[in-house]
């Protein structure tokens, strides 16, 4: 079950995120510099199969883990996500991803970061919300 605390929010963070920039800025999270060693239908595939297959983990049984276990362990996820990507930042001098460079250094560590503990924190109760509503007789408050 720790699959479903950490898959779930964590693939909607990236749907929403590469989507979103992928529609309002394509070279802000897929140059097409990359192209030629990554290909469009690739990226296309693992960042669109991904919200199906992760609403189907969501769906397919009811889920028994303590919601606060839950919540613990995909705030410690994002924390030693985002203390790679410092250090990642730190050592290079460039952000991982192009969108977080044009977001800036204050903007990607007061907005960015803070805003996807409260959308991963949303993202979580609606996951929970969902396999509430998919298995409803077996589902125990927690």
């Amino acid at each position: 079950m720790i699959n479903f605390s950490l898959s779930f929010p964590s693939m909607m963070i990236v749907f929403v995120y590469f989507w979103t920039v992928y529609f309002l800025d394509r070279e802000l999270i897929y140059p097409e510099i990359m192209e030629s060693f990554y290909p469009q239908w690739v990226s296309f595939i693992e960042h669109g199969l991904i919200f199906p297959i992760g609403l189907l983990n969501i769906l397919h049984r009811p889920f028994k883990m303590s919601k606060r276990f839950a919540c613990c362990l995909i705030w410690a996820a994002c924390i030693g996500y985002y203390i790679w990507l410092l250090h990642i930042f730190n050592v290079t001098g460039t952000w991982v991803y192009p969108f977080m460079t044009a977001l800036g250094d204050d903007g990607v560590k007061y907005i960015l970061f803070p805003a996807t503990f409260i959308v991963v924190a949303l993202v979580q109760q609606l996951g929970w919300k969902l396999n509430q509503i998919a298995h409803p007789a077996k589902n125990k408050k927690n």
